[in-house]
C-alpha cells in the first residue's frame, strides 16, 4: 500500500480528534484487539467527522470522494472488483465509507 497525500475541501471539524486516539470503548472499557494473535493488546482508534458545505460550486467534495474511492480500489482490488468499469461498490457486506448527510437535507 502506498501513501496518498491529499487535501480535503475546506470543512469544519465537528467531532473527534485527529491527535488523540480513542483508547476506551463506549462502555469505558479499554479498547483492545478481540481475536487473533494480538488479542488483548491495545487497539487505539482515531475518529473524526468533518462537515462540508452543501453548496460546492467547484465540485471539490466530489473530486475528494473520488480520490478516496480510487485509493480503496487500488489497495483492496478484491473488494472493488468492478472499479475498472467505474463501479466502486464494495462487495464486502461489512464495509462502508460512512459518508452521510448530517443535516438530513
Amino acid at each position: 500500500m502506498t501513501k496518498l497525500r491529499f487535501t480535503t475541501p475546506v470543512g469544519r471539524l465537528v467531532q473527534g480528534d485527529v491527535d488523540t486516539p480513542q483508547d476506551k470503548d463506549a462502555q469505558g472499557n479499554p479498547r483492545v484487539v478481540k481475536t487473533g494473535p494480538n488479542a488483548g493488546q491495545p487497539n487505539p482508534q482515531y475518529f473524526i467527522a468533518v462537515a462540508f458545505p452543501k453548496a460546492d460550486p467547484q465540485g471539490e467534495f466530489g473530486q475528494f470522494y473520488g480520490q478516496l474511492l480510487q485509493k480503496a480500489a487500488q489497495d483492496f482490488p478484491n473488494l472493488f472488483p468492478n472499479a475498472a468499469a467505474g463501479d466502486y461498490a464494495c462487495v464486502h457486506p461489512q464495509f462502508s465509507f460512512k459518508v452521510i448527510d448530517g443535516d438530513g437535507r
